[in-house]
């Protein structure tokens, strides 16, 4: 491995005394540095519990909203009526069981939890972590207030 070697220099690196001569042997990521930085970059986004359920909703709401809007269809056309009409009535519907004001309420909820929690001096910095802060019967810090 290279990188145990004693003559070996990192870019950037200055020689402060006498002269040298150096061998480019690895480049880009494939350099001990270009590794570190590759590691740092390359971290997994979790998807939280919070996040899990309002996904959950919103596809349960969009699969309610294409079965009444197909039924809606099924009967419009069997029925005789119009298909501008029933095409319109169709995307009304549909456009009506769209959850609006799902953001604004989630949002509220977690404002008001953490107003509760800045009564208890907890400081929040990501609204997302207060739903899991939420369910903790114990929370644990060190002295600088480090979760």
């Amino acid at each position: 491995e290279p990188f145990e070697s004693k003559n070996l220099a990192f870019n950037t690196s200055q020689c402060t005394e006498g002269a040298a001569v150096g061998v480019v042997i690895r480049t880009s990521d494939r350099t001990l540095i270009g590794m570190v930085a590759k590691l740092a970059t390359a971290t997994k986004v979790q998807v939280s519990t919070l996040q899990k359920e309002i996904s959950r909703i919103v596809k349960f709401v969009t699969i309610l909203a294409l079965l009444l809007a197909l039924m809606i269809l099924i009967i419009g056309f069997s029925q005789g009526v119009r298909w501008q009409l029933v095409i319109n009535l169709v995307i009304t519907v549909f456009c009506a069981n769209v959850p609006q004001g799902l953001p604004a309420t989630v949002t509220s909820c977690l404002g008001i939890a953490a107003k509760r929690m800045h009564k208890r001096h907890v400081l929040v910095k990501n609204l997302e972590v207060i739903e899991t802060l939420g369910s903790a019967s114990c929370i644990c810090s060190d002295k600088t207030g480090t979760l």
